[in-house]
């Protein structure tokens, strides 16, 4: 995602357009989120989930036939496998070290033994990508204003997301017992108001600096989060009966009724405040030290910026033509 938002950033010059690209780019995650459970709902409803597989293949095969060859910018450019491999590795078994230790505990020797593995990963593509990488596929020489602050303030928004989204699902799967299809549905607003957010956020653009915009976002996150946390914690003092429904990330939505409830009824506050916390800590680090100051200029200051190529037709060819 950070290299799609960069290359919709060098492609257009400053300016309104600049502003409302990154808006389309991200409207289309509300869209494919909320197009995409209305589809694999009305699957599960009506087949097995083989042929989700086989149509989703079906329309790669198509799409790629179709749609036109992009030209590469750079022909003699090189992938940074090693990066890539050392990156996504870090990201992908730090992810299940947050997924799993709520359930199992951190104390596990599995969680310690991910986080110290996740950790070497960071530290390994750190050291691969400023002393041996030739094309790094992310040079940590880059400079740019609140560069490093930003990076941890965007991470632990979108910690918060993801955990607000799937608790949310979770919520109305466990406690409500909704079928896909009928959670697709009622996803409805968030495909409604995800498109909607995405486009105001880029009206602010050029009259606003951006740790304000972030912070607007933050904001809302952490609002979400004290909502689904408060409708949990109502739930438990509200409806005793249903203590054991009540969804916890240490409890993994593993354990049984009575791990569950014995969980609800002696630590419900904390755990569920963590997600919260995050939001809090992304709202500080962003007001504290992320600085950028509005940009409402039109058009590249300096005409050696524009890409000449931009002048230059290229042949278009589908991917069927190119074999």
């Amino acid at each position: 995602m950070p290299n799609a938002v960069a290359m919709i950033g060098i492609t257009n010059p400053p300016g309104f357009a600049r502003n409302l690209s990154p808006a389309f780019f991200g409207a289309s995650a509300s869209i494919g989120g909320y197009l995409g459970g209305l589809i694999v709902g009305g699957f599960l409803k009506s087949t097995s989930i083989v042929w989700i597989a086989m149509v989703s293949l079906a329309a790669a095969v198509l799409l790629w036939a179709l749609l036109p060859c992009e030209v590469p910018v750079d022909c003699n450019g090189k992938i940074d496998w090693t990066g890539s491999f050392l990156s996504l590795g870090g990201l992908i078994v730090f992810n299940v070290v947050w997924n799993q230790a709520p359930a199992v505990g951190w104390s596990h020797p599995m969680i310690i033994a991910m986080l110290v593995a996740s950790v070497g990963l960071f530290v390994g593509y750190g050291v691969w990508e400023h002393y041996f990488a030739s094309d790094p596929i992310m040079p940590l020489s880059i400079k740019a204003p609140s560069f490093t602050p930003l990076i941890p303030v965007v991470l632990l928004n979108f910690m918060a997301t993801g955990t607000l989204l799937w608790y949310t699902v979770a919520w109305l799967q466990e406690v409500r017992h909704w079928t896909p299809m009928r959670i697709a549905i009622g996803w409805t607003p968030f495909g409604v108001c995800g498109v909607a957010a995405a486009f105001l956020a880029a009206l602010p653009v050029p009259r606003m600096p951006a740790q304000y915009i972030l912070a607007i976002g933050a904001t809302r996150i952490l609002a979400a989060n004290c909502h689904d946390a408060g409708a949990t914690i109502l739930l438990v003092s509200g409806f005793p009966e249903h203590r054991h429904q009540c969804l916890f990330p240490r409890s993994g939505l593993h354990g049984g009724p009575d791990h569950r409830q014995q969980f609800c009824q002696s630590e419900p506050t904390r755990h569920r405040g963590v997600t919260v916390g995050i939001c809090v800590v992304a709202l500080v680090l962003d007001l504290a030290f992320v600085r950028l100051v509005h940009d409402n200029c039109e058009g590249w200051a300096d005409p050696a910026d524009a890409d000449p190529a931009d002048e230059v037709a290229a042949p278009v060819a589908t991917g069927a033509e190119l074999q």
